[in-house]
């Protein structure tokens, strides 16, 4: 699944001028929104090779300026979850799960499924 396919998943129909996918990079720090996923993801896929890449979990009202807060969110599409799995060196809690099958042994448990499972490099989301 690239880029595109992801955001088109996740967030669909619910994309448009009012409603708009933020995309962050880490290498100049800077946000921008898109109201089409097919924008949003080429952006994302654009940069990876120099920057890592972040998206907003919700969509958010035109923003002036900045990243956007929490008051600027219009619409959540998904519900998400942000599991790490102890690294040495970056994590300080080892009492986080270990392995990533831990992480999805407690995932298969849950009645509503993940639709999809990303492997951030320390966690999955």
């Amino acid at each position: 699944m690239d880029a595109e396919q992801f955001f088109h998943l996740i967030f669909a129909e619910a994309v448009s001028p009012e409603a708009q996918i933020a995309v962050w990079t880490l290498s100049d720090k800077a946000t921008r929104f898109f109201d089409a996923t097919d924008q949003a993801g080429a952006y994302g896929m654009s940069h990876i090779e120099d920057s890592d890449v972040y998206y907003g979990a919700g969509l958010y009202q035109p923003v002036s300026h900045g990243r956007g807060g929490r008051s600027d969110v219009v619409a959540l599409t998904t519900m998400w979850g942000d599991f790490d799995i102890y690294t040495a060196g970056i994590h300080k809690d080892k009492a986080l799960p270990n392995t990533a099958d831990v992480v999805l042994d407690f995932l298969d448990w849950l009645i509503l499924r993940p639709t999809v499972i990303i492997n951030s490099g320390h966690g999955l989301h």
